[in-house]
């Protein structure tokens, strides 16, 4: 009996129809695992590390050991390079990124007399460099430091990185926002504390370029360094012939290691120290970039899982070709 063909295009419409809606749902499929997959093996941690620091403490539970939080920076896990509690010691939970990426857990001040920061005892230097007897170089003409920084209310003017007796690395907030301190202070030439509003999480990326100490650039830059993300960017030559020394104890929060008045009131997380002393200026300007990209970090799939989804889809698309066909030829 002939099939009128009205009836044969009705039915042959219906199967394409159906074809179509399974290429959909299994192409949905592969795209939900890829990014699943790409969540699963990207965090901020990662991505932060695939910028080589020296120095980089994170106040997450896998990075907590025997009560200290240790150095995942390319120094290596030692005993002198983790994070120890000052008296006492607070954590909270932290921010994202703008990308999604999941910051865990940051550290937590309450500010003056809290007696709550942490110090590491004495962070041994990279591999070549140096030693704890101060052979070779002790110090980076060239660096960058990280940081994602919540500034508390009425915040005090504090020592907010340091190193014990010697450098105070940052100084901020009260009425001076943030500035580089050595050997001299950038002062008002870096970003005032009315960048910054209070209870609200900001990406740091704060660096010195060793140009010949007459063109001496330090840079802050707050978010993306824009103004649409609340972010903003400050450059200045107010400090001149400063360094980042090595062979020392870093403190966080904290004048010294004696708690006073001048102790951080809010948060801190993913403190992170790269040295660029041996970059030109077109890789430093690059390493700066890079930092501060972190700010809106995201899970993105490989270029590998890319690949195999274009594979997966010219697969599924022949399945779809083939099964009309088929289906074409049997009515």
């Amino acid at each position: 009996m002939k099939v009128p063909m009205k009836t044969k295009k009705a039915k042959n419409s219906s199967l394409q129809l159906k074809s179509f809606q399974v290429f959909v749902a299994v192409f949905t499929a592969c795209l939900t695992l890829i990014a699943i997959s790409a969540k699963a093996q990207i965090t901020y941690q990662s991505v932060v590390l695939a910028d080589n620091p020296t120095f980089y403490w994170t106040w997450n539970s896998a990075q907590l050991s025997g009560g200290n939080y240790i150095n995942i920076g390319s120094t290596g896990n030692n005993v002198n390079s983790s994070l120890k509690p000052v008296t006492t010691s607070a954590t909270g939970l932290s921010t994202s990124t703008t990308g999604g990426l999941s910051l865990g857990t940051a550290s937590v001040y309450a500010g003056p007399s809290s007696n709550q920061g942490w110090y590491s005892a004495y962070p041994p230097p990279p591999t070549g460099v140096g030693s704890n007897n101060n052979s070779g170089p002790s110090s980076y003409s060239s660096f960058v430091v990280e940081f994602w920084i919540n500034v508390g209310t009425n915040a005090q003017t504090t020592y907010l990185i340091s190193t014990t007796g010697t450098q105070q690395i940052l100084y901020g907030f009260g009425g001076s926002g943030l500035e580089f301190y050595g050997s001299g202070r950038t002062g008002t030439g870096l970003g005032t504390a009315s960048e910054f509003t209070p209870n609200t999480w900001y990406h740091v990326t704060m660096g010195y370029k060793d140009n010949g100490v007459s063109g001496d650039v330090s840079t802050l830059i707050i978010n993306d360094g824009t103004s649409g993300t609340g972010g903003a960017t400050f450059n200045t030559t107010a400090l001149q012939g400063y360094s980042l020394p090595i062979n020392v104890a870093y403190e966080m929060g904290m004048q010294y290691i004696t708690p006073g008045a001048s102790n951080f009131t809010g948060s801190l997380d993913e403190v992170a120290f790269y040295d660029a002393s041996s970059l030109t200026q077109g890789q430093y300007d690059a390493k700066l970039a890079s930092i501060t990209s972190h700010f809106s970090a995201g899970a993105v799939p490989e270029p590998s899982s890319i690949v195999l989804l274009g594979l997966g889809a010219l697969g599924l698309m022949g399945w779809k070709v083939r099964g009309l066909r088929k289906s074409l030829r049997a009515s």
